[in-house]
């Protein structure tokens, strides 16, 4: 798990940019929506102005962690078809 969150961000820092596209996450369920966030800003460090897309799959994402967006989270999209974004994990067994 933490070879491939690791392989996506070389992705994302490496090969991206030079495509001339955006910095570009896929959230699956081996890299959270907080931790694709998480990588997303670091690899701005060096361009804060380079756009980010993060993907999301097509299915239900729920949040475990709230998500907060902050100035230098300007120029970034959060997209996804037939996705759906919960705010929380879903409450079984009652």
């Amino acid at each position: 798990m933490i070879m491939t969150m690791f392989r996506c961000f070389l992705l994302s820092l490496f090969l991206l940019p030079t495509l001339g596209s955006a910095l570009e996450l896929r959230v699956s369920g081996e890299l959270l929506l907080t931790q694709a966030l998480s990588q997303i800003r670091e690899a701005r460090k060096a361009a804060p102005e380079e756009p980010a897309l993060i993907l999301l799959p097509e299915s239900v994402t729920e949040l475990l962690q709230p998500i907060t967006l902050n100035a230098e989270d300007s120029n970034f999209t959060i997209i996804g078809t037939k996705s759906t974004l919960i705010g929380g994990p879903t409450v079984t067994g009652w």
